[in-house]
């Protein structure tokens, strides 16, 4: 919560010098827009809340997408769920001449090829990122989701190293 805080505060911008408060009556935008009251606070607390919402989209897509930070024993049944769902979208589309979508053809993606995919080019990125902002999530999202990426690594190896592509 104290790093939260700290970063909101950081966020929201001092109003400025006070003979730039005094340009209230100048007809600026800013004195139109917020009808000549405290236009420059209001205007910098607008900023910080539209930058406060953003973050909170951010941390709601990770709460979306973060299943590989679960348990293995749970991650594992949601994914095959997904999995199925991504299939019968792939069967569907080529059932009706559509162009099929490249990670959702089940003749083409493997489970860990999918999740090695997955991991390294969005989860990785945008966890690595979130964890620079509160380090505290380290342990919780990326350590796990790094341990992941190991496992789904090295099943991809071991089908590889059979001669074939793992299915899921």
């Amino acid at each position: 919560m104290d790093l939260f805080i700290m970063l909101t505060s950081a966020l929201w911008p001092r109003p400025g010098p006070p003979w730039l408060q005094q340009r209230i009556n100048a007809q600026t935008d800013l004195a139109l827009r917020y009808n000549d009251i405290s236009p420059l606070e209001n205007h910098h607390c607008a900023i910080a809340f539209a930058i406060l919402a953003k973050l909170m989209k951010i941390m709601l897509k990770v709460s979306d997408i973060s299943n590989e930070a679960r348990p293995m024993a749970v991650a594992e049944p949601w994914l095959d769920c997904l999995l199925q769902e991504f299939f019968h979208q792939s069967d569907t589309e080529k059932l009706k001449g559509l162009p099929v979508t490249p990670f959702m053809d089940r003749d083409k993606v493997s489970k860990p090829s999918s999740q090695t995919s997955f991991i390294r080019f969005v989860l990785l990125p945008l966890f690595s990122e979130l964890t620079k902002l509160f380090p505290c999530l380290e342990q919780h999202i990326l350590e796990p989701v790094r341990k992941a990426l190991d496992y789904y690594s090295d099943l991809e190896k071991e089908a590889q190293a059979e001669g074939g592509v793992a299915k899921p």
